[in-house]
């Protein structure tokens, strides 16, 4: 019986501690996605617009290499959805310009899941 109170009580204290977290966090924090690592489940601020970019340099031979830079503009939209676009700038030997123009919706379904 003792076992049992001891993890109803544990397991209510993650839960108060959890909820107690998502309660301050502000709305206005970065929420910066890195795919390679892992990406939250976390939206951006309703009217809020987040721009996250980066620098990856290829070396495709010993002569060919190119500059990129993506960009990635995020739009809280709605309580639990963001807009999200990106494009990166890129530079070659053969010029310079935009990359492929990439749009899309991140809806987080649920707060809070264990």
């Amino acid at each position: 019986m003792k076992h049992h109170t001891t993890t109803t009580a544990l397991t209510a204290l993650m839960f108060a501690s959890a909820s107690a977290y998502a309660q301050t966090r502000d709305p206005r924090e970065v929420q910066p996605e890195r795919p390679t690592v892992a990406t939250h489940a976390g939206t951006v601020a309703v009217g809020y617009l987040e721009i996250e970019a980066g620098v990856e340099r290829d070396q495709f031979t010993h002569a060919v290499s190119a500059l990129a830079a993506p960009i990635i503009f995020k739009l809280g939209v709605a309580s639990h959805a963001q807009l999200s676009i990106s494009t990166p700038l890129a530079h070659t030997d053969a010029g310079s310009g935009l990359g492929d123009l990439a749009a899309g919706i991140k809806w987080r379904v649920l707060d809070d899941a264990p």
